[in-house]
């Protein structure tokens, strides 16, 4: 099994430079929404003014494209839901192979952060960052482990029935957008602190990527 080749297989800086040789309708994407982990208004979490440590320059890149932050969250917020919901509606039902990935992801995605909430302004940008990047390299290998295929999810609608390959796919587009900060940090460059601080809320915490256990009954 390959994880489809496309934009999720690419670094980001050819990433970017094929989203703007794309016209938005080859790429199916409707209107991206400005929306916060939980389905609300998209809001300001913190001064994006606050001074950024060891000379980065907070802010300094901004997507292009139409592969944008946000579109990936309200991505990946739909399409784990819509497998949640798949699962609590009795359409899902998780095999013995789908409980035991979900269980070594969550050992493997492990975020040590000491019950603190989001978002973690005290640590480093390195730490809080690779806290969300780490769960990419680990869907990866749970989707490789159990022959599904990952899904871009930015301005698409999650399908019918969704199931493991769904939930994969829209946690994996958060993880990936802190693969692309992760590169761009190793450059020099934060990531604005809103952001930042919204990807952190969808991984972690109450209701969150990180309480993912807790939404199957089976």
């Amino acid at each position: 099994m390959q994880i489809v080749r496309g934009l999720n297989d690419v670094g980001a800086t050819e990433q970017h430079d094929l989203l703007e040789r794309l016209p938005p309708e080859t790429l199916g994407l409707g209107q991206i929404r400005n929306v916060s982990a939980s389905g609300g208004a998209y809001v300001s979490l913190r001064d994006a003014r606050t001074a950024a440590p060891c000379g980065l320059r907070r802010g300094a890149w901004k997507p292009g494209g139409v592969d944008t932050f946000e579109g990936r969250l309200q991505g990946g917020s739909e399409w784990w839901s819509a497998a949640v919901g798949e699962a609590q509606d009795g359409g899902w039902v998780r095999d013995a192979v789908e409980r035991q990935v979900m269980r070594d992801i969550k050992v493997a995605t492990n975020p040590l952060h000491g019950g603190r909430p989001a978002p973690f302004t005290e640590d480093s940008g390195h730490v809080r960052i690779g806290r969300i990047a780490n769960w990419a390299g680990v869907l990866r290998l749970a989707a490789r482990a159990g022959g599904w295929v990952l899904q871009p999810v930015a301005g698409r609608r999650p399908p019918h029935s969704a199931g493991i390959a769904e939930l994969l796919s829209g946690i994996y587009a958060v993880g990936e957008q802190g693969e692309i900060w992760m590169e761009r940090f190793l450059r020099g460059e934060l990531p604005p602190e809103d952001q930042l601080a919204m990807a952190e809320r969808f991984m972690t915490g109450p209701g969150s990527v990180e309480d993912l256990d807790l939404f199957f009954y089976d």
